[in-house]
């Protein structure tokens, strides 16, 4: 008897459990801690933005190419790859995440990720 009580007592807790749901990266970047410390990006590709947990929450990049363009907006980006060659603010800089963060940006097809 006391093994048909347990077993249903088992089946309430686990009907009643909540379900779980993936956290989405906009919310895992609004529960980290801002301001955060600028990682160096500096010899490093344009994909390096993606790859980093801080880097990837920032809202205001603008990556300046030598015409002047904004690589991080360039539809060839696929096609080269861009290295970071200057960055401003420069690293461990405190930052929000919407503060301007400056890169200077030359071709280089060889630039880590």
């Amino acid at each position: 008897m006391k093994i048909l009580y347990f077993a249903a007592a088992v089946a309430v807790v686990i009907g009643c459990a909540p379900s779980a749901r993936a956290i989405t990266g906009e919310e895992m970047c609004r529960a980290m801690h801002w301001p955060m410390p600028l990682p160096s990006t500096v010899g490093y590709s344009l994909n390096h933005l993606a790859n980093d947990s801080i880097l990837i929450c920032l809202n205001n990049v603008v990556a300046t190419a030598p015409d002047g363009h904004d690589a991080t907006n360039d539809a060839e980006n696929v096609a080269y790859a861009w290295k970071v060659t200057s960055m401003s603010p420069p690293a461990g800089t405190m930052v929000t995440r919407d503060q301007k963060i400056s890169l200077t940006v030359v071709q280089d097809p060889n630039a880590p990720e």
